[in-house]
């Protein structure tokens, strides 16, 4: 090749970013290879696996029964991955991980557009370093998909101010409605962002700034449209996006919050995601998921109104931890999956040094369009300060706040070659520049490198060992999830969710005096009455003492606020010491409260049929599938009765989709002993 031409060559933007995205994507395989070598390579956190069932869903085409609870577009994203690539959430991390290429592409362009060529390759380096944006890309979390469509959005806004196009401002409110769709504090910033785009264009043309803004809420509105039908199809409340604005506010400003994630009962929220079971105690058991949402609403308007004092205390708190370097757990944990990631534990782009440098840039940015990145930043900031702080959340606008951080060390390097020619006295605006870039890079710069002590109940490894255990015993690895468990509570004695996961492995392996030695160090500690009731009864009918376990159930049941599940384990018990009568009166009461109680329908068929009635069996085994939701030992019971092969088949499938490995072994030991 002339050595003119390779000088050209080598002078071409496209071949240097073709290059950091080749590194970028063999930074990302090689993590994702050394991901399937670890502990967490299938595990599912309890928000992923949510949308892992929907996602399945989804792709066989069922049409939600209920309005959305989480990102509803993130549903249909994993969903469609699992039409493409069926039974397998590694496609999902490989989509997402183009995604994350897709962002870089547009981190350098929008840094094109505000920078000279090769700044805005720096910034592209940069954004290719930043650990949590390749980190979000393996967690089956909304996450990456926000930050490429925020990034997206914020590349076609900077081209609007810069080069203004009716059509697009369609384009613009229709990729911010998806990243709302997303992510609903997204909302916000797409408000906010019409609305200056609106008012910079007003300043030229009234005419064409309304048709600009009546373009792009126009657009926005014909995204969130169909997910709001679809809510309301599966609901008559109005639900506009999804129902868990209520559950989170309420879990920001709970008594004893402080400004981080923390579940409103940390040994029922895994049972009882959509955080329904305190809703139902104090409305009935019909309530609704808007009706569910509105009492979250509720609950959060009660502290505000006993301490509005202690509210806003809070969101000055959380302000200052959203801009701390340290990468906040919910319940993925970064620092622990490092741990066993060896590419997680190479020195990244931190977050100490990005967030200084970027919010100074997002303020003191003054190219044609830069003031898209800070409006956009700001507003999503306010939106999250009511709620909490963590890494997933933050992740979002991180894409911002390195093209941010490029524009203000650029601007530094302008000052300098000023104030070495003079400048320092001939300009005004070079001087309070300084000035007040000063003492705002100290302020951030603090904020970024303080330790908040509120860091310190993540430090130690117990939430990880928690995280692994549950995962453990969501597959049937009781032993291991007895390990990591124990490992949880070394690290944390007193995390008492973890001896309660503890204590229901250790009766997984029938090691029932264990688990009441480790449930009596339980009494006292702020846990769920029911699962806690629960738990005991089982380690004392399995040590073989049935009647203290109908005591214990039967105490349980006496308050008004037990739940159906409770119930209709009494009645289990009940029909299994022979007395029909009250297992019928529980039963009854279970499905009073919730229709949904699979054991209840178990019960009341088991009564039918030890009454000799057959047929009134397979009625009730019936209905209770069609109103369950799960159903696999009512599928087993059906299927015994009826003799049905394929029906013990389906009861295994089932019972493995479920976690109950009771149902799967028993299903698949009698259709060995039928072969």
């Amino acid at each position: 090749m002339p050595e003119n031409r390779l000088h050209r060559l080598l002078r071409e933007d496209r071949l240097w970013v073709a290059l950091v995205l080749l590194a970028a994507l063999a930074l990302r395989l090689i993590l994702l290879g050394q991901l399937a070598e670890g502990p967490y390579g299938d595990y599912l956190g309890l928000d992923e696996r949510y949308y892992h069932t929907q996602g399945l869903a989804v792709a066989a085409g069922e049409g939600p029964q209920t309005p959305f609870f989480m990102s509803p577009l993130y549903q249909l994203f994993v969903g469609g991955s699992y039409a493409l690539f069926p039974g397998t959430y590694w496609a999902v991390r490989v989509l997402q991980l183009l995604l994350g290429l897709g962002t870089l592409l547009l981190v350098y362009l929008t840094a094109r557009r505000l920078l000279p060529r090769w700044w805005a390759l720096g910034v592209l380096v940069a954004a290719a370093l930043y650990h949590q944006l390749f980190f979000f890309e393996t967690l089956l979390l909304p996450s990456t998909l926000s930050v490429f469509l925020v990034t997206l959005g914020v590349y076609l806004a900077v081209r609007q101010r810069q080069d203004p196009r009716l059509p697009r401002s369609a384009l613009i409110g229709a990729v911010f409605a998806l990243a709302a769709l997303a992510h609903g504090t997204l909302a916000l910033p797409a408000a906010a962002l019409g609305l200056y785009l609106f008012f910079k264009r007003l300043k030229k043309n009234r005419r064409r700034a309304l048709a600009e803004l009546a373009l792009l809420v126009g657009a926005a509105v014909v995204v969130v449209a169909p997910v709001t039908l679809v809510n309301s199809l599966a609901e008559v409340d109005f639900v506009l996006l999804s129902t868990n604005g209520g559950l989170n506010l309420y879990l920001g400003n709970q008594a004893g919050a402080t400004g981080l994630y923390r579940p409103y009962d940390p040994t029922t929220y895994a049972m009882d995601f959509t955080a329904r079971q305190p809703a139902e105690r104090e409305l009935g058991p019909d309530v609704t998921p808007g009706e569910v949402d509105d009492y979250w609403y509720g609950r959060f308007g009660e502290l505000w109104r006993a301490d509005p004092g202690r509210i806003v205390a809070l969101s000055l708190k959380r302000a200052l931890l959203y801009l701390n370097g340290y990468e906040f757990p919910q319940v993925e944990n970064y620092y622990f999956e490092a741990e066993s990631v060896p590419l997680l534990r190479l020195p990244w782009l931190s977050l100490y040094l990005l967030l200084p440098l970027g919010v100074a840039g997002l303020v003191f940015g003054r190219r044609r369009g830069a003031r898209v990145l800070g409006v956009v930043a700001l507003a999503y900031f306010l939106g999250l300060l009511p709620f909490f702080v963590t890494a997933r959340f933050r992740v979002v606008v991180a894409p911002l706040l390195i093209i941010g951080a490029g524009l203000f060390v650029h601007r530094a390097v302008h000052w300098v070659r000023l104030l070495r020619r003079g400048g320092w006295k001939r300009s005004r605006r070079l001087r309070w520049g300084i000035i007040l870039a000063a003492p705002l890079l100290v302020f951030l710069t603090w904020a970024a490198l303080r330790a908040p002590r509120e860091i310190h109940a993540y430090d130690n490894l117990a939430v990880g060992y928690n995280n692994l255990g549950s995962e453990a015993y969501a597959r049937g690895a009781y032993a291991e999830s007895v390990e990591y468990q124990r490992l949880a509570l070394g690290e944390s004695p007193g995390m008492a969710p973890a001896r309660l996961n503890l204590v229901q492995a250790l009766l997984a392996l029938e090691d029932y005096d264990a688990a009441l030695a480790e449930l009596e160090l339980l009494r006292g500690a702020r846990l769920d009455p029911d699962r806690l009731a629960s738990l005991t009864a089982q380690a004392q009918r399995g040590g073989g003492d049935d009647w203290a376990a109908l005591g214990t159930l039967q105490e349980a049941a006496s308050q008004p606020w037990t739940g159906a599940a409770l119930r209709a384990e009494l009645a289990a018990l009940f029909l299994e010491l022979g007395d029909t009568l009250n297992a019928r009166k529980h039963a009854a009461a279970a499905l009073e409260r919730d229709p949904a109680e699979p054991t209840a329908h178990l019960v009341l068929a088991r009564i039918a049929l030890s009454a000799d009635n057959r047929d009134r069996a397979v009625e009730l085994l019936r209905e209770g599938l069609e109103q369950a939701r799960w159903t696999a030992a009512l599928r087993y019971e059906l299927a015994l009765l009826e003799n049905d092969s394929q029906g013990l088949w389906e009861a295994a499938v089932q019972g493995a989709a479920e976690g109950n490995w009771e149902v799967w072994s028993a299903a698949l030991a009698e259709l060995a002993a039928r072969e």
